[in-house]
């Protein structure tokens, strides 16, 4: 099914999409929660970037219309980078992947980034 006929997740909200706000970053969009969300946001007209770590020719097809920026969470000014006109931000970043040694030190420095950015 394409998306233009599926419907929201949440369609029975009872709110009215604003995407006269501006420009909205996802982080984490590739993950789960962050996948649904991009998707929500593009079906009420939001204008959308999201951060990822590498190009894929997928993301063009997965979220078409949406703004492809490439960077990493732990280099502060990529981050800055992408938050350049952006007027919310959502941090859905995890490191799971990189096992119970690295978690802490590598999740705090990326919020941390985050924050600061």
């Amino acid at each position: 099914m394409s998306l233009d006929v599926e419907l929201p997740y949440c369609y029975d909200l009872n709110l009215k999409p604003r995407p006269e706000i501006g420009k909205i970053l996802v982080t984490g969009a590739t993950g789960y929660i962050g996948g649904r969300l991009v998707r929500e946001l593009m079906i009420r007209g939001y204008a959308i970037r999201v951060l990822v770590r590498s190009e894929s020719p997928d993301f063009s097809i997965l979220w078409p219309g949406v703004e492809i920026f490439v960077g990493d969470a732990l280099n502060y000014e990529t981050l800055c980078n992408a938050m350049k006109g952006v007027e919310i931000a959502f941090y859905l970043i995890h490191s799971l992947l990189l096992g119970r040694k690295n978690f802490e030190a590598v999740e705090f420095e990326s919020a941390n980034n985050f924050r600061k950015a």
